[in-house]
């Protein structure tokens, strides 16, 4: 989150009070404690943003434990006075209010639209019908038009009666099948800062709807999650012989549904060797996960960058798409 307030000059301060996220499957939970100073400047509580910095937070996002609630709020707290009961912001039943009103006008919106093309092509027919006599091929393909149009309406129709039986702008209506993927989740960013007067307080929201924890069938990124486990800091006499650091390398498909076929590579580099699986294809079903090890070879201390993997994945068309990893393997390697 930035905070480019610009509304006055000073006290532009923005404190995070509270990160929620609303969905059917997932949950959200601190990566660490918060240990996150207050501001007793201006007697913000949460964490402080400054004017035109940029704060980056990092949490986990787990499977929740199955249940029967059609739509569950977990929320992370960066406001000591959270468990105030008086606190209505940190109250969950509230925090949905605007996102789920943002689904609602979104999805009528989308109807409208729809709506509207509808009416559009019958006007279309319409017009095109009392232009005068027409040949047979046009009555035909004009027939085969309405015909296409009121299936498509007659599937419309379908899909409304299917849509669950709730409000739509209840949280169960955010959170359902019609509105997003099982996988999906919908995170709520609440926020506070002072107003104009020293007593006037701004509460306020971000929100990020459909975000994908595990994409079903595509990824705008690379479908493969990479990992590695070794030893982070080594000791070793290279009198006698070169280092041999043992590493465990995992391969995991992100996408749910789909099978990844992909070409593991490893980058060459100057001052180090690997022995094992350097390059390999392989395909990967939808969930599915692949271990194998790995020794690098090091011949001198110092301090190295263990990763030099990519991934070329082949497409269905035929096309190859190749990713490297900006993630660092580091290890402290002592004489």
């Amino acid at each position: 989150m930035t905070n480019y307030r610009s509304d006055k000059e000073t006290d532009l301060e923005i404190a995070i009070e509270n990160i929620s996220v609303i969905s059917q499957n997932y949950g959200i939970k601190p990566l660490v404690k918060n240990n996150m100073s207050q501001n007793r400047k201006n007697k913000l509580s949460g964490h402080p943003v400054s004017w035109q910095e940029q704060a980056v937070m990092h949490f986990i996002i787990s499977p929740l434990e199955p249940s029967s609630a059609n739509c569950t709020t977990s929320n992370c707290s960066l406001d000591e006075s959270a468990n105030d009961p008086s606190s209505s912001i940190c109250s969950s039943v509230h925090i949905a209010d605007f996102i789920c009103l943002g689904n609602a006008h979104d999805k009528f919106t989308a109807s409208l639209d729809e709506h509207r093309k509808e009416l559009t092509k019958i006007e279309m027919e319409l017009e095109k019908e009392s232009q005068g006599p027409r040949s047979i091929a046009e009555i035909r393909r004009a027939k085969g038009g309405v015909l296409q149009l009121n299936s498509d309406v007659s599937d419309d129709n379908k899909i409304k009666k299917d849509m669950p039986h709730c409000h739509p702008t209840s949280r169960a209506f955010l959170c359902s099948s019609h509105n997003q993927n099982s996988s999906d989740i919908n995170v709520v960013c609440s926020w506070k800062t002072k107003g104009e007067n020293a007593e006037e307080m701004i509460i306020g929201q971000h929100h990020l709807r459909q975000l994908a924890v595990r994409p079903q069938h595509k990824s705008k990124s690379c479908p493969l999650l990479i990992g590695a486990k070794y030893k982070t800091s080594v000791e070793h006499d290279f009198s006698v012989s070169p280092l041999n650091l043992d590493m465990e390398l995992s391969i995991r498909n992100r996408l749910v549904h789909s099978k990844v076929d992909f070409e593991f590579s490893l980058e060459d580099r100057e001052e180090m060797d690997f022995m094992g699986p350097e390059c390999f294809r392989k395909t990967l079903n939808g969930g599915d996960e692949i271990e194998f090890p790995l020794k690098a070879i090091l011949f001198r201390s110092g301090l190295y960058n263990l990763q030099c993997v990519k991934l070329t994945v082949h497409n269905i068309d035929g096309s190859k798409t190749p990713y490297v990893f900006p993630l660092q393997w580091i290890v402290q390697v002592n004489h």
